[in-house]
């Protein structure tokens, strides 16, 4: 559907929502309906899943940009709703609307803008 792509979000406080089942990542300081993540440095950088959906699965630090397919799996056998975020860290996402998306961490300060590396596709069969 589009990416990879950066998108930046302000981390203060509260955070930014950001919806990716959008053809560009909407990006809001308040909350949005659709927003699939949450982007913060309440207490330190993070990434939530509204509605604490288990829909966000960590992934090695290291290695290739995975496919659709292996992120869909990877979120069904790993998935959580938060996660503690720094520089490098990857992450797979099912959206609300069942899109399949990557996330590296590119900037993740403990307030400002923050800066996350997106891919997102329409199937896992993308």
């Amino acid at each position: 559907m589009f990416g990879p792509k950066d998108v930046e979000a302000d981390t203060t406080n509260a955070g930014s929502y950001i919806d990716l089942d959008t053809p560009q990542p909407v990006v809001s300081p308040t909350k949005i309906n659709g927003g699939d993540i949450i982007f913060s440095a309440s207490v330190e950088p993070n990434l939530f899943v509204p509605e604490s959906a288990s829909n966000l699965a960590p992934l090695p630090r290291s290695g290739p940009a995975p496919t659709a397919a292996e992120c869909a799996d990877s979120v069904d056998r790993n998935g959580t709703y938060t996660a503690n975020v720094k520089r490098g860290d990857r992450f797979c996402l099912l959206t609300g609307e069942g899109r399949v998306a990557y996330l590296r961490v590119v900037l993740a300060p403990s307030t400002g803008t923050g800066k996350l590396n997106i891919s997102v596709w329409n199937t896992p069969d993308a």
